[in-house]
């Protein structure tokens, strides 16, 4: 009986057997619903999905997650650890993460969980490093370019414009001044990927590469209203200029120096016929290039297009081609938000990439609440849809935010700020796309002091995956997310550069480990006069307990030359030769005391290394006449370089290139600018009350 029940169920199809078992549940009287609830509850129905896939469809479903949920799920069970750990899930994750953009082909499996690593602490606003930087001068207006700051050097008291721009490397903190043949005051500065654009008040713009040494070119405009709406993308740079009757658009590529241009007239069927000539700039965002289609994208206001609704009255937007055919016109819509405000007259309107393929842009722009209020807010825009909207995102706030207020975003992770009832935060997590949330990272109390917005010092946020930078009144932070600095970040607090406070113990300080340990020197020779003080410094920092101190032998060499006789006689110059004012007796023990020894030469500046080549090529040839007469032919002389600062410049002298690559330290490197060392004040009390002045302000 039982076995023929068991058999005419199995005969039955799915639906029927469904059927069978719902009729069959009916008739079960309490203690048999029992009987079967102790055999159902002894049954797991799991099914491990992940470790029966195949490694590819494993690594297609942890593509999208965070590159740290395979770490973070390795301890589920043993088939998910062996799994997870697959070196193809993790370059899966991390291709998705960055758009394919990234070659992970030869990555090995420690640099992918590094990576994987520094991407999960950006997305859970946890960095590795913090850093307070407070300048001379306010920093009006910066860029983030990769791992690049660039901004407009301001020299700490004048009036006039600058003359030159800086380019922080972030990775390794090394420092370029950038600046136009003539030293033209720049009017504003402007970052690509690749290139970095000058634009100055003599109309010509400047255009360095970002990381290459192929030099500066230059073009020229007709005059200044082409620099009022500037934009640059890989190694292509574009300058629009409104005038009365029609709008000119001049296009110009580094590599070809081939410039193009054309004209849009204004007349029935463009946009400029809705822009309000009235204001002093129709275009409120500055052009978007396509340099891979040879297009450009041309915004302008619509405020006076009447016949549109009220949401499509801020802004309209044309593709051009190159020779100056109109392709397409959107009139986005934006709701929600008011007059949009031209942007302020420091602050760069240009579209921000926001993640890797370089298809979604933001800009950070201001808008009109009424008379006397004003808020912020973020435009998005997506290249591959020509989509303009209002990206509100995570906002924590239902409102759009105050001047104070920012919000940038970076792929899918939100970072931003609020001015609360008792502080205000600098740089506080947002959250992302899918999990909001508020965790301040950098906050004020309400009392400490700000600058207007509109003058240009509390601007946006800028970020990417490693870095983030937010200036304030008096100083700006820079939040860094890679845990594997290889030792070129500041480890501890002090000056940075030449415009900052200079401190030359801390420089000293910073070096010493890594000459005691790589150098080993035995014996130090300063050149004076700028060598003595560092020498004798970075003497206390090389002293091992129970030693005795490192030697310092002295020589003078001068390339400098004084000039004139009157009030001005202390202004020098550099020479072109090098003249011996002291140098080591060869009749005594001196040179012979240089023999088989690690010889560390010092000096404050490697300027055009003249000094430096001169130092080491005697030295050596007097080294080697010694060991000919002494007959000591078997002992090696190593010379190695120790200098305060390298100012990264075309040098006229040449070194060795066994010391340029393992005996060289440089304390800092700088632009091609005149250094002020505290031993040259002539004024001691003055150079006192500065320096106070400055720790004060740190």
């Amino acid at each position: 009986m039982t076995a023929n029940f068991i058999n005419a169920f199995r005969n039955l199809q799915v639906h029927e057997r469904g059927q069978a078992l719902q009729t069959l549940t009916a008739q079960l009287s309490p203690y048999e619903w029992r009987a079967l609830h102790a055999v159902t509850s002894s049954r797991t129905f799991q099914f491990d999905v992940i470790g029966s896939l195949p490694i590819e469809l494993v690594a297609q479903i942890f593509g999208p997650l965070d590159p740290a949920t395979p770490y973070r799920l390795q301890c589920v069970s043993r088939r998910w650890r062996d799994v997870l750990r697959s070196l193809h899930v993790l370059k899966g994750s991390l291709g998705h993460w960055y758009q394919g953009t990234v070659n992970l082909q030869d990555a090995d499996y420690a640099l992918c969980t590094r990576k994987a690593r520094n991407i999960h602490a950006f997305r859970t606003g946890k960095p590795s490093h913090i850093y307070r930087i407070t300048p001379n001068s306010p920093i009006p207006n910066f860029k983030l370019v990769g791992h690049s700051l660039v901004w407009q050097h301001v020299i700490s008291g004048e009036i006039s414009p600058s003359r030159s721009a800086c380019v922080l490397d972030l990775d390794t903190w090394h420092l370029r001044v950038l600046g136009g043949e003539a030293r033209e005051q720049i009017m504003n500065v402007f970052a690509s990927s690749e290139i970095v654009v000058l634009t100055t008040f003599a109309n010509i713009c400047y255009v360095h590469e970002l990381q290459g040494t192929r030099g500066c070119k230059k073009f020229r405009v007709p005059n200044k209203s082409y620099f009022r709406n500037v934009a640059c993308r890989w190694r292509t740079v574009a300058c629009v200029a409104t005038l009365d009757n029609h709008t000119s658009v001049y296009i110009w590529e580094y590599d070809s120096q081939r410039g193009r241009s054309f004209e849009i007239r204004h007349e029935p069927g463009t946009i400029f016929l809705d822009s309000d000539p009235t204001r002093l700039n129709s275009h409120v965002l500055a052009p978007l290039i396509q340099p891979r289609t040879q297009t450009i994208i041309i915004f302008a206001d619509a405020s006076r297009a009447t016949t549109r609704s009220y949401d499509q009255r801020h802004l309209s937007f044309s593709r051009y081609t190159y020779s100056g055919d109109c392709i397409s016109t959107y009139h986005p819509s934006l709701p929600g938000i008011s007059t949009v405000l031209e942007f302020e007259p420091q602050t760069v309107n240009s579209f921000v990439p926001v993640d890797y393929k370089e298809s979604i842009f933001t800009i950070f722009m201001r808008q009109r609440i009424d008379t006397d209020k004003k808020a912020s807010l973020l435009i998005r825009f997506n290249e591959e849809d020509n989509d303009l909207s209002v990206w509100q995102g995570s906002q924590v706030q239902d409102k759009q935010g105050s001047w104070w207020d920012s919000m940038a975003w970076w792929g899918d992770t939100c970072y931003g700020s609020l001015r609360g009832a008792e502080q205000q935060d600098v740089v506080a997590h947002l959250g992302t796309s899918d999990a909001k949330r508020y965790v301040p990272i950098v906050s004020y109390s309400t009392d400490f002091p700000r600058a207007y917005p509109w003058i240009g010092i509390n601007s946006h946020i800028a970020m990417n995956e490693k870095y983030i930078v937010r200036n304030t009144v008096s100083n700006f932070y820079i939040v860094c997310f890679d845990d594997d600095d290889k030792g070129k970040w500041p480890k501890k607090s002090g000056s940075f550069f030449d415009m900052w406070e200079l401190e030359v113990h801390k420089l000293c300080q910073e070096s010493a480990d890594q000459i005691l340990n790589e150098f080993q020197p035995n014996l130090m020779i300063a050149i004076g006069g700028g060598g003595y003080v560092p020498a004798r410094i970075l003497r206390s920092f090389l002293k091992k307990p129970g030693s005795t101190n490192i030697p310092i032998q002295a020589i003078g060499l001068s390339l400098y030359e004084q000039l004139g006789s009157g009030p001005d006689a202390e202004v020098e110059t550099p020479g072109t030769k090098v003249t011996r004012t002291q140098w080591l007796d060869l009749s005594s023990l001196e040179m012979a005391n240089l023999i088989g020894k690690n010889v560390l030469i010092v000096d404050e500046v490697d300027d055009t290394r003249t000094t430096l080549e001169y130092a080491v090529r005697e030295l050596e040839k007097d080294v080697e006449a010694a060991v000919k007469k002494l007959g000591r032919e078997g002992e090696k002389t190593n010379f190695s370089i120790f200098v305060l600062h390298n100012k990264d410049k075309p040098k006229k002298g040449q070194l060795p290139q066994e010391i340029l690559k393992g005996r060289y330290r440089a304390a800092r490197t700088v632009g091609d600018v005149w250094i002020n060392y505290p031993w040259e004040a002539t004024d001691i009390d003055e150079h006192d009350r500065l320096s106070r002045e400055q720790e004060g302000r740190q």
